[in-house]
């Protein structure tokens, strides 16, 4: 038995919780709304602000944290920020919703710490859990987690013999490309007499916000510490305005950042946010995961026009 069955939406239980519409909802609306609150601060949130900010709604994005983007380099998290608030995106930070209630056609949000907002609609994307809670697993004794998940090794096994499970459901690697890999390699081993276990490393993933974000490898903070005894990083930094945007007249810049492995010279995170950086950061990870060092970039000639380039 192979259990697949992905995420869902997770929803807060505070008053008023069935008036929030989910990204699934987001994507059948009738008419488009004035006003839209996204409550959340990953990458959901975000893209769908953008989406909705770009057809003319006012935008505000409301997340309990401190900073959006929870998990990516603080560089990546406090530009993509400028970048929002250049659309005219508000933030709210630090602050919950505590109630939804409608009065007329109106929601009426009402935060913590006494503040309020009146809107046409609220989406909720707080995250996705393992959509497991129908399935009646715990009867079976499938070890599961505290949000659902199902607990597997290596091998995607659980702890009952013959019953295997892959992608979200395991709330490990949360990307589509992952889930299609595991259940690949699944097949590889089951039918295919294939025992490559293909470890998972520098897995590359994009938020597809306005300007795009490309990540792969270890954020700063990350490096900082696995490296702390091992001779330490460097950082490699440039923000800059592309051709395109000089040209035309806009405002949005680029940012790219490498980090790199002192005693070996290795290249072992790039994180980069402007248009076609996920396109450019899928070929970077192929570099990382085989090995490059900054030299190999340095020594690479650059395509001239292209952001590409600056890596």
């Amino acid at each position: 038995i192979l259990i697949s069955v992905g995420g869902k939406p997770f929803i807060p239980n505070i008053k008023g919780k069935d008036l929030f519409i989910t990204s699934d909802d987001a994507l059948d609306l009738k008419k488009l709304p004035l006003k839209i609150v996204i409550y959340g601060g990953g990458y959901i949130a975000l893209e769908f602000a953008c989406i909705f900010s770009n057809l003319g709604s006012e935008v505000t994005i409301v997340y309990r944290g401190s900073k959006i983007l929870r998990g990516f380099d603080e560089d990546i998290r406090d530009r993509i920020t400028l970048e929002l608030k250049n659309k005219n995106i508000n933030i709210l930070n630090n602050k919950n919703i505590i109630s939804l209630n409608k009065k007329n056609d109106l929601i009426n949000v009402e935060l913590d710490q006494a503040s309020k907002l009146s809107v046409d609609q609220v989406l909720c994307a707080t995250g996705r859990i393992p959509n497991t809670s129908e399935m009646g697993l715990g009867s079976l004794g499938v070890q599961m987690g505290s949000k659902g998940e199902i607990i597997v090794d290596k091998y995607n096994a659980t702890n009952i013999k013959n019953i295997f499970a892959v992608g979200d459901v395991t709330d490990q690697i949360n990307l589509t490309p992952v889930a299609i890999l595991e259940g690949q390699r699944f097949s590889d081993r089951f039918f295919g007499e294939k025992k490559d276990l293909h470890v998972m490393q520098n897995v590359p993933s994009a938020v597809f916000s306005q300007p795009a974000i490309g990540v792969v490898g270890l954020t700063e903070e990350e490096a900082l510490k696995k490296y702390k005894n091992k001779g330490g990083i460097n950082i490699y930094k440039t923000i800059f305005k592309p051709m395109k945007q000089t040209m035309s007249g806009g405002s949005t810049k680029i940012m790219i950042k490498m980090i790199v492995a002192k005693q070996n010279d290795k290249v072992i995170g790039i994180h980069a946010i402007g248009d076609d950086m996920p396109e450019i950061v899928q070929l970077a990870a192929v570099a990382i995961n085989a090995g490059a060092k900054k030299r190999d970039f340095d020594s690479t000639v650059g395509i001239h026009p292209t952001a590409a380039e600056e890596i």
